[in-house]
């Protein structure tokens, strides 16, 4: 099983709550790797009828990739997640602020996105060594 992680601090943005949430998951993933592939071989059994897409499904094309062949990927695509979150509300409180004043007091709204764009470049970067794992492990 996964080790254990901390909680959040209050302040907390909504990426670093994104990046836990996404790492959460897919430790969780890893950690009933076996059951998950038990479901999928018994899904004429276990699945309900007429439910909808199966999310274990798509989970399962990615399990062998995320906990075996390219472990880091899990830490780099769920800080990717929780920087492209901070993006989108970035963004969003961006256009709020355009349309009803600017709340950061220093009149500029593309200042805040290009610091925005400068962590997803980051994130991206971060993701280099992961990318190249899963091009060198494709089926």
């Amino acid at each position: 099983m996964q080790e254990s992680s901390t909680a959040l601090p209050a302040d907390a943005s909504t990426g670093e709550v994104m990046e836990k949430m996404m790492l959460t998951t897919i430790n969780s993933m890893c950690d009933h790797e076996i059951e998950i592939q038990c479901y999928l071989h018994h899904s004429d059994v276990c699945r309900r009828k007429g439910g909808g897409p199966d999310p274990f499904v798509d989970l399962s094309s990615h399990m062998r990739c995320f906990c075996g062949a390219c472990p880091s990927l899990k830490a780099s695509y769920a800080k990717f997640m929780g920087t492209l979150t901070d993006l989108w509300h970035g963004v969003a409180m961006s256009v709020a602020m355009s349309m009803g004043g600017n709340l950061t007091g220093d009149g500029s709204v593309s200042s805040g996105l290009e610091v925005l764009q400068d962590k997803l470049w980051e994130a991206l970067c971060q993701m280099q060594d992961s990318v190249a794992c899963i091009s060198s492990n494709t089926a």
